[in-house]
């Protein structure tokens, strides 16, 4: 089967910033850089995505005990129920170690105690399991702006304050992030959700509905979000149906 996948663009509302690796500091120069790739073009990690939409589930799981996070945590309950009798009928067959059998019965108990819709992002110690993939997301750009692909960006100052025992001192520190206006295209590919006890369209309209919270300017990307960075507006692209 097929791993189905959402896709989605990303515009930035105002200025981003992902940490990149550090640079050869210049005096006067930039402090700190955005990540971009090999060619100089910014992008945006799908590490970056996946933990700022954890962050959202994670909320939306505390805070709204009904709809389609109870069905998605409960899903995960009757898979890993699942995957435990499965292996306990194997177990037996071969007459496994008892105390390796109490250790694993252990581990998916604790595991189904705390399934939730959290569980999209993967679970430690549960592998080829249905979860969640980023993909990184391109910059959208046409072919007159391939020559340059500074126009993307902007140097943007912070101050930091510094403790003096003369009073405090402001030193402003540069930031190369990407300008507002620009726009990225990824996606998140469901992988293996066909195994989950509950309709892949269940999935699909929970993190389509997780990735509109973006667009109430309240979770962000990226880093320096309570500088007023990392706001983006974020639209699900709908798949064509084929007409034949």
């Amino acid at each position: 089967m097929s791993t189905q996948a959402i896709r989605l663009k990303v515009t930035t509302l105002s200025n981003l910033f992902i940490g990149g690796p550090p640079t050869t500091f210049e005096i006067g120069g930039v402090d700190m850089y955005t990540v971009t790739d090999f060619e100089g073009k910014p992008y945006i990690p799908g590490s970056s995505l996946k933990g700022s939409l954890r962050n959202i589930v994670r909320d939306l799981v505390r805070h709204h005990k009904d709809g389609q996070v109870l069905k998605i945590g409960q899903a995960y309950r009757e898979y890993l129920d699942a995957q435990l009798q499965e292996h306990m009928k194997r177990i037996e067959q071969l007459n496994g170690d008892t105390e390796k059998v109490s250790r694993m019965v252990e581990r998916y108990n604790n595991q189904m105690e705390h399934a939730t819709a959290e569980c999209l992002f993967g679970m430690e110690g549960f592998n080829h399991t249905p979860k969640l993939i980023f993909n990184d997301l391109k910059v959208i750009a046409t072919d007159v702006q391939r020559d340059s692909w500074e126009h993307l960006f902007s140097i943007d100052a912070k101050n930091k304050i510094h403790p003096d025992p003369q009073g405090p001192m402001a030193n402003p520190r540069f930031y190369k992030t990407v300008r507002p206006g620009v726009a990225f295209t990824g996606e998140i590919l469901l992988h293996r959700m066909e195994l989950l006890p509950v309709g892949t369209d269940v999935i699909r309209s929970f993190i389509e509905s997780a990735l509109q919270q973006f667009n109430e300017g309240i979770y962000r990307l990226g880093n320096s979000g309570s500088r007023g960075y990392g706001r983006v507006e974020v639209a699900v692209i709908q798949e064509e149906s084929d007409p034949n």
